[in-house]
């Protein structure tokens, strides 16, 4: 495991050390996701490992973030339950697309971004 403490400039930057960036072959230019973690206060960061990803953030069903999780490559997703009975949940969810995978936006009725 690798740490090290790096500060917040007056943009709102931290600098990624360069350990780090050659550990995971991080190179100028290239898009992370920042996803903010709620329970333990700490934000974690995905490295999209092809071009075509999708982040979404929105109001789920059930139904639909379980028919999610069984038909396509979830890599990251925090839910919250947002009514008394669990049907609709607030998630974030990173998803990798596949060749095959572009069904998954008709599949989704939630805000998605391309990456």
């Amino acid at each position: 495991m690798f740490s090290e403490i790096v500060k917040l400039d007056s943009k709102g930057r931290v600098t990624i050390p360069a350990t780090l960036r050659l550990l995971l072959d991080i190179k100028e230019g290239e898009k992370l996701v920042l996803i903010f973690n709620e329970d333990g206060n700490k934000i974690e960061i995905y490295l999209p490992k092809i071009n075509n990803t999708l982040l979404c953030d929105d109001e789920i069903s059930k139904d639909i973030l379980l028919e999610l999780l069984r038909k396509f490559k979830v890599n990251a997703f925090k839910c919250r339950c947002i009514d008394n009975h669990c049907d609709v949940y607030r998630c974030k969810i990173f998803i990798e697309l596949d060749e095959h995978d572009e069904s998954i936006k008709k599949f989704l009725d939630i805000k998605c971004m391309d990456h």
